[in-house]
């Protein structure tokens, strides 16, 4: 078996960037009101010479539990944590990072999107709270709850987005799944990661 150093490791995610990167992974915003404006500088690279920047009015501090959002931005809520995406998948929890990417970059109209589930609440996802013994049954609703949402979404006819129920591509990635490796030759034995 090849021996993996530093080196070889470095270059493995590398590698794993690149794909992140050549996929065109952008973040879903839905932005209205705001006129952007684009930046072109030369002693960027060519992924960044186009950068749009939006002027918002900063927000004043609130302590209260309610969504706050500057001028110009609107929001509508697609999935929620328990919503079926499909048959046997249900969406997660705690998502922070978001990527729409569209079937067509001209249209922009319909594509997957990606919602990553960041880590889990175990007293709202299993019922555990520090000092109980955790169940099997605890531990698995937990590596269910982590990981990833895809959903294939598409604007209606009144240019709302929605979700396409039961899609082929809507699934959930967890602490379970099987990701492969993207590399030659096995690292420790194996070709996958789990979750």
């Amino acid at each position: 078996m090849k021996q993996y150093n530093r080196r070889n490791f470095l270059h493995f995610l590398g590698r794993a960037g690149l794909v992140s990167i050549g996929a065109g992974v952008l973040p879903a915003v839905h932005l209205t009101g705001c006129s952007p404006k684009v930046v072109n500088n030369p002693d960027r690279t060519s992924m960044q010479k186009e950068a749009i920047q939006f002027a918002l009015k900063a927000l004043q501090a609130d302590s209260t539990d309610k969504l706050s959002l500057a001028e110009g931005l609107d929001f509508k809520i697609l999935a929620k944590w328990t919503d079926a995406i499909s048959d046997k998948d249900t969406f997660g929890t705690h998502a922070d990072y978001v990527a729409f990417l569209p079937f067509d970059k001209e249209k922009n109209d319909d594509g997957l999107l990606w919602v990553n589930h960041e880590y889990t609440s175990r007293l709202f996802v299993s019922g555990y709270s520090d000092g109980m013994e955790r169940t099997k049954e605890q531990v698995e609703k937990e590596q269910y709850s982590v990981g990833g949402s895809i959903v294939r979404i598409k604007k209606d006819e009144n240019g709302q987005w929605q979700i396409v129920k039961n899609d082929k591509y809507n699934r959930r990635l967890t602490a379970k799944t099987e990701i492969p490796f993207n590399w030659d030759e096995p690292i420790m034995g194996k070709k996958v990661a789990i979750g």
